[in-house]
């Protein structure tokens, strides 16, 4: 009872990764037909790097702001409640608030249901 259970599924294995060999083969002979994608597939590899380092330079200054807000308005209570209770949450409104002020209603009201959603 046992071999034959093992023996399905290893042809199920077998199966799905026949289906995955097809779709590598499809997309190899697209890109030798069409070579202009293989072209763009590369300006895009080759941007991604630069777009990465550019979000992370981009968190990190937010982060050093958020820090320095938070820190300069410890003690004041409207400020410090309302925007920079938590280090995350001076990010958020900096981020939003400052880089994002046209998405802002909508990622608080979304964020509002379900922090996921951020």
């Amino acid at each position: 009872g046992s071999g034959s259970s093992s023996v399905g599924g290893l042809s199920v294995f077998r199966a799905a990764r026949m289906v995955k060999m097809l779709r590598i083969s499809r997309m190899a002979r697209l890109l030798r037909g069409v070579p202009e994608l293989f072209i763009l597939f590369k300006g895009m590899k080759a941007a991604s790097r630069s777009v990465g380092i550019f979000f992370v330079m981009w968190l990190v200054i937010v982060y050093i702001y958020a820090l320095i807000f938070r820190s300069i308005v410890e003690g004041d209570g409207t400020f410090e409640s309302e925007y920079f209770s938590t280090v995350p949450s001076a990010m958020n409104n900096l981020l939003l608030g400052g880089i994002l002020p046209a998405h802002a209603m909508f990622v608080k009201g979304v964020t509002s249901e379900l922090w996921v959603f951020w």
